[in-house]
């Protein structure tokens, strides 16, 4: 789903290493996905049967300042997520329409990057795993002229090398005239985390909020794990009280592309200075090795407004005994 998801990096290619044979061709054509106002194509690369892989594609938002109030990402078979970031580097760092692999162990720095909205719906082959619509008149918030990056993650888990194309399509607001409401993601994360073999574990870490005096309202909150996750817990603590957000007692596998999510109307929840939410993850690892993130993860996810910018809680605590 999301900012944090990266993975280690795979050889850009156009025939299968093992075998000669060309790749499986996976790449979106027309009548694969519904076209937006504003479309966003990512890396056109050759992923190996057995590799989990990351590459990303930079680009610059040319023209006026853009209100995303739909954001919709389309991927064929073994696709994990494809996300939309602002890409704070330089030109010289990341070259217009360059593709490069972008997981952990590579040259690409996270830190260059901020997650530019959240999908608000999410097509992977046939099966649409989100549908999240923002409410009439919400946008997420891009300026003029800034640049962004595209990233798209694979898992082949077939046989054969297959070559992918993705898509994020855009719907765009008038931001002078249409827009009502600004919205962004407010993410608490902690990637601290280490699954023995053949092991059950948990994890539970706090974040401040950051919020202006006046507060936020949230529209969505949701989490995020993979497929090892067994339960998941969001809690807002202000002072002595306590408010589940999220509770998800039997995490399945497949809430890794379509989590549970706990929608909230106008003026049923906010975030106030001083607030804290607490992130309770628990998972069972019936692997021979040892998990660690990004291949599993702990996050909330949530969706705040009025607020033009991300803001992401990175906690470093540890493990429970």
């Amino acid at each position: 789903m999301f900012a944090l998801l990266l993975l280690a990096c795979a050889e850009e290619g156009g025939e299968s290493a093992d075998t000669g044979a060309s790749p499986l061709d996976l790449r979106l054509t027309e009548g694969d996905y519904t076209p937006g106002e504003l479309d966003l194509w990512g890396p056109d690369v050759v992923v190996q049967p057995g590799e989990d892989v990351t590459h990303c594609i930079a680009g610059t938002f040319t023209g006026d300042d853009l209100a995303i109030h739909a954001l919709t990402t389309w991927q064929n078979a073994f696709g994990h997520h494809v996300q939309l970031y602002r890409l704070l580097g330089t030109e010289l760092d990341y070259p217009e329409g360059e593709s490069f692999p972008c997981g952990v162990g590579t040259a690409f720095n996270m830190t260059d990057t901020q997650p530019a909205g959240l999908p608000t719906a999410v097509h992977i082959g046939d099966v649409q795993t989100i549908d999240q619509p923002l409410d009439e008149g919400m946008a997420f918030y891009i300026e003029g002229g800034s640049r962004y990056l595209l990233q798209a993650h694979y898992v082949n888990t077939g046989s054969e090398a297959i070559r992918v194309h993705d898509l994020a399509a855009l719907d765009l607001l008038d931001a002078d005239t249409e827009v009502s409401t600004w919205v962004a993601a407010a993410i608490f994360h902690n990637g601290n985390l280490t699954i023995p073999a053949a092991s059950a574990a948990s994890m539970s870490f706090d974040c401040p909020v950051e919020v202006p005096e006046e507060g936020l309202s949230v529209r969505f909150v949701n989490g995020h794990m993979h497929e090892w996750g067994t339960s998941l817990r969001i809690t807002q603590v202000r002072g002595d009280s306590t408010t589940i957000l999220s509770d998800v007692p039997g995490w399945e596998s497949a809430y890794r592309d379509s989590p549970p999510t706990s929608n909230y109307a106008a003026g049923e929840l906010d975030f106030l200075p001083g607030d804290v939410i607490r992130t309770e993850c628990a998972w069972f690892n019936d692997t021979d090795e040892t998990l660690a993130f990004p291949h599993e993860m702990c996050d909330g996810v949530s969706l705040v407004y009025p607020q033009k910018t991300t803001t992401i809680c990175d906690s470093t605590t540890g493990m429970n005994p």
